[in-house]
């Protein structure tokens, strides 16, 4: 059965964002924290309207929202599952809609001798599944992760999808 929910507007002027530009990412958290998709609040934006249930969305969509008056599409930049809210953002450039790291923990390519042997700011490319170019990145490794700093935000849309991992034109791994 599906249960209705709230849906909440955050605006791409939203504080939520603001952190975002003086940012050096510096560290480890720092790191992490860019590479994780944000976790919104309804005290984050402006209740908009009313969903019929959660799981017909993906982040990232833009179809079957089903809100009117705005000057451009909305799209789905957060869902929170445990309070039934959808997070939505206001046309294709919201800051909501993007990374700019991703984030490998080393659990998961033990093994991979190339990738961790890699040093400190080497440049590899990535590759979206469904994308014809590569994305220049900067490895920037940490104790526990392997953060790909990137030269250009991509959707967090993408996310759902495989990544590729280049170094000197040879896919050394995938991101699933």
């Amino acid at each position: 059965m599906k249960q209705k929910g709230q849906i909440v507007e955050i605006l791409s002027s939203s504080s939520v964002y603001r952190k975002d530009k003086i940012l050096n990412l510096p560290n480890e958290a720092d790191l992490l924290s860019e590479s994780q998709k944000k976790q919104y609040s309804l005290f984050d934006g402006v209740l908009v309207g009313e969903h019929q249930g959660l799981g017909d969305f993906k982040l990232g969509q833009r179809k079957g929202i089903n809100l009117g008056g705005k000057k451009k599409p909305m799209y789905v930049i957060g869902i929170d599952t445990q309070e039934n809210r959808l997070f939505v953002g206001e046309g294709a450039d919201h800051p909501g809609l993007f990374i700019k790291v991703l984030a490998i923990d080393k659990t998961e390519i033990e093994g991979n001798e190339q990738i961790l042997s890699l040093a400190s700011n080497t440049l590899l490319e990535v590759q979206p599944e469904f994308e014809e170019n590569t994305i220049p990145a900067q490895l920037l490794p940490s104790e526990d992760y392997l953060f790909l700093k990137l030269e250009r935000p991509i959707r967090i849309d993408i996310m759902n999808h495989n990544i590729s991992v280049f170094y000197k034109n040879t896919m050394i791994f995938n991101i699933k």
